[in-house]
């Protein structure tokens, strides 16, 4: 499922991505694959290595359960420190962005450090009770950055009937 890609400390590229499952419950983990290129020199990245074990699943009190995906991951250069958003929504609330960090270069153990902004699912704009595909974004130097989420469709029955969907 969604994800993104990041090139990791050894300058090879690393895909972050939901892994879903549908024979488990809850279905939805992140995992990663790194780029074979530092071995065969591939510059079209056709060859990848998914990593044997999921390198996280949702904890008790993480988000809304079931609903965990799309991580978005970027490095803080002046601490060296990844993060990573996933999303998911808060019960009575509304859609999150959930906040996980690591100085792990292997990328295999994350800390919860909660959400980064929550929603209200009842307030205009509709932004739904579930959100996907997050990013955050400086806006050039002025030391400011730009949130973006999508309301995850099929979690938000609400907009069948508001929206028209394209």
């Amino acid at each position: 499922w969604a994800g993104g890609a990041v090139v990791d400390d050894t300058n090879n590229p690393v895909i972050f991505y939901t892994a879903g499952d549908d024979r488990r419950s809850p279905g939805q983990r992140i995992n990663i694959a790194r780029s074979n290129y530092a071995a065969d020199g591939d510059n079209d990245l056709n060859k990848w290595n998914k990593n044997a074990s999921v390198i996280l699943n949702q904890g008790a009190g993480e988000g809304m359960p079931g609903e965990f995906r799309d991580p978005f991951v970027f490095k803080d250069a002046s601490t060296g420190t990844w993060f990573m958003l996933v999303t998911s929504g808060i019960a009575g609330q509304g859609g999150t962005a959930l906040v996980y960090s690591t100085t792990d270069a292997s990328f295999q153990s994350w800390t919860y450090r909660g959400p980064l902004f929550t929603g209200d699912a009842t307030a205009f704009p509709l932004t739904g009770k579930v959100w996907e595909l997050p990013n955050l974004r400086p806006l050039g130097t002025s030391g400011k950055y730009i949130f973006m989420i999508n309301p995850a469709q099929m979690a938000n029955p609400e907009f069948q009937s508001r929206y028209t969907w394209y």
